[in-house]
This record gives C-alpha cells, sequence and structure tokens, in this order.
C-alpha cells in the first residue's frame, strides 16, 4: 500500500472503497495498464474490490468493514485461480479473485490476522 503513487490512493478515495482516515495496508491489481481498471485492497479498517466494466466503463465496487464480516473462505484450484470470498454478517458477499501465488497467499494470511485482531479472536 505504501509504494502506490498518491494519485491513485486519491482516486480509491473518489471511488469510495477508501476513506482519507484510513490506512491502505496491502492491494494488487490484476489491471494491465492502469489500477482505475482493478483493484483490490486491505486497509487498517476492512476489504475492498473494484473493477471497471469493459462494456460500460462503470465501475463497481464492494467494500466491508471488518466488524461488518461474518466470515472469511480462502479457496484455490489447480489452473492457478484462488479466491476469497467475504461474507457479511447482512448476508451478502463478494469475492476477490486472485491467482496462486505466495503474496495473494499473504493477503490472505493478513486479511485474517486484521479481522481477528479487530474482532478479538
Amino acid at each position: 500500500g505504501e509504494s502506490l503513487w498518491s494519485r491513485d490512493i486519491k482516486y480509491m478515495h473518489r471511488i469510495g472503497v477508501l476513506s482519507p482516515q484510513d490506512k491502505l495496508v496491502l492491494f494488487y491489481s490484476d489491471a494491465l495498464l492502469s489500477f482505475k481498471d482493478d483493484g483490490n485492497g486491505l486497509s487498517n479498517t476492512g476489504v475492498f474490490s473494484y473493477w471497471r466494466d469493459e462494456d460500460t466503463g462503470k465501475v463497481s465496487t464492494e467494500v466491508a468493514k471488518f466488524s461488518d464480516i461474518a466470515d472469511v473462505k480462502y479457496t484455490h484450484d489447480e489452473a492457478g485461480t484462488s479466491t476469497i470470498q467475504i461474507k457479511r454478517k447482512d448476508g451478502s458477499n463478494f469475492v476477490l479473485y486472485t491467482t496462486n501465488s505466495s503474496s495473494k497467499l499473504n493477503f490472505y494470511i493478513d486479511l485474517m490476522r486484521y479481522w481477528k485482531n479487530h474482532n478479538g479472536k
């Protein structure tokens, strides 16, 4: 998170996945040209995902504060795809799609640590 340009952080503020008070801990993106097309992040207060629809150009977002998360599940397959499913206490959920690499596993491990520390587990 600390290695991102300030313009990238400001973009995350504008689309509502980070507040100015949040500290970005980890971030990754599968976008080839711009972080504005796709991103997943972990802040000191929660987790988020955003992506740009290729057809409409509209940006969609998902955000969950640690206090709103009921469960987190990590799965991976032989094809090299990993998912982190975030289930909120209200029953809604979203999925972060990643690759089977150590950096993505570290994202899951850090997410679990922050979530458990926030909830006293």
